[in-house]
């Protein structure tokens, strides 16, 4: 699939031991331009909207570059 869109971005994300850490990695096309690696001190789903926002900016940026 990401041949037929090579600027799509594609994020991974790896949950890690007991779901209190996650991994992830944010890829555009083949490159890889956004790690992450955090521990979680709750299960709020506030996290995982700080993580999107996140990369949200991330790729705004990398628009911006451009």
């Amino acid at each position: 699939m990401t041949e037929d869109y090579p600027d799509l971005p594609i994020l991974t994300l790896t949950s890690i031991t007991d779901a209190n850490m996650y991994k992830g990695f944010l890829y555009l096309g083949s490159r890889e331009i956004f790690f992450f690696d955090r521990t979680r001190k709750s299960q709020s789903p506030t996290d995982i909207c700080q993580l999107l926002v996140g990369v949200m900016f991330t790729l705004n940026d990398l628009r911006n570059r451009d």
